[in-house]
């Protein structure tokens, strides 16, 4: 159980650590402010933002220790090999995930649920387009890298792939599900942990948790299955590139129409809706038949 212990260790630190460190990160930014004009856009950020980025370098900052602890110590054994013998399946899987989301925003559209955005020009379509590919890119390798490559991969030799495939996807879905609470009147030593509190207190409503987090969770799980599958993240990586572009392009390539049923076809977000539910879940039950349980070292059940 050392990886399990390891990994609870490690996100305990992140948090408790990020929680505590945020409230002094503030005030010295508001200390810096008042003595150098080049420090108010920071000192006027609101306080989440402040948990937030601490919580990033906390996450950072255990990175190593914690992949040396698992036993994961190159890019091959995290899942990341020879990108050169690979770029096939990540671009299959790239595929898969444009049509599960694209086939969503496609039927909004033939259905009059949501219309074309009108007011967009050639020169932001390109802009947009540009901004979407990069950012599904970086977002793609950095959760595949963290989500399936340290916490699945980190699990899975601790605990059953299977059970280490539902932990690593609920915290893969909680984590999409963190509210912006207002900024504290007085910032003291607890602030960070209060407003830690709060911005997860999101995943507590049912309206988000039904079904935007169980869509999440059904990604998560294809997304370990698919690395378990093929021995590699690169089709995990594609097939999340592929997720992402329409989850930063849905709201800006069409719009509500009169008449919009929100709970059907989700908020701006994409996935909250239960067509894209239904989407990813037949996308799930399509990987499942074609990345069959492997046979090796490592069994399923």
């Amino acid at each position: 159980m050392k990886s399990f212990q390891a990994l609870a260790v490690y996100l305990a630190v992140v948090c408790l650590g990020a929680a505590a460190l945020a409230p002094w990160v503030y005030l010295v930014a508001q200390k810096l402010a008042v003595q150098f004009s080049v420090f108010d856009v920071l000192a006027g950020q609101p306080f989440h933002r402040y948990v937030n980025r601490c919580l990033y370098a906390a996450a950072l900052a255990g990175l190593w220790p914690l992949l040396r602890r698992l036993g994961l110590r190159s890019i091959r054994e995290i899942g990341f090999a020879n990108p050169i013998q690979n770029w096939r399946r990540a671009f299959a899987g790239f595929g898969i995930g444009f049509a599960t989301l694209a086939s969503v925003a496609t039927l909004a559209l033939l259905s009059g649920a949501r219309q074309p955005n009108a007011q967009l020009n050639l020169q932001e379509l390109a802009s947009h387009l540009i901004n979407a590919t990069t950012s599904c890119l970086a977002v793609a390798v950095l959760e595949e890298f963290l989500f399936r490559g340290v916490v699945f991969g980190g699990l899975r030799k601790s605990v059953v792939p299977a059970i280490a495939l539902i932990l690593s996807s609920a915290l893969y879905s909680a984590v999409h599900f963190y509210e912006r609470p207002p900024t504290p009147e007085h910032i003291t030593w607890a602030s960070g942990f209060e407003t830690f509190g709060l911005m997860f207190h999101g995943i507590t409503k049912t309206q988000t948790l039904i079904p935007g987090f169980f869509s999440l969770l059904i990604a998560g799980g294809i997304l370990c299955w698919s690395y378990h599958s093929t021995g590699t993240l690169w089709f995990s990586v594609g097939l999340h590139a592929g997720w992402v572009f329409w989850l930063k392009s849905y709201a800006k390539l069409t719009q509500e129409a009169p008449g919009y049923h929100e709970s059907l076809w989700g908020t701006n977000k994409l996935y909250d809706g239960w067509i894209a539910f239904g989407s990813i879940g037949l996308t799930a039950l399509l990987l499942r038949w074609r990345f069959p349980p492997p046979r090796g070292v490592i069994q399923w059940k």
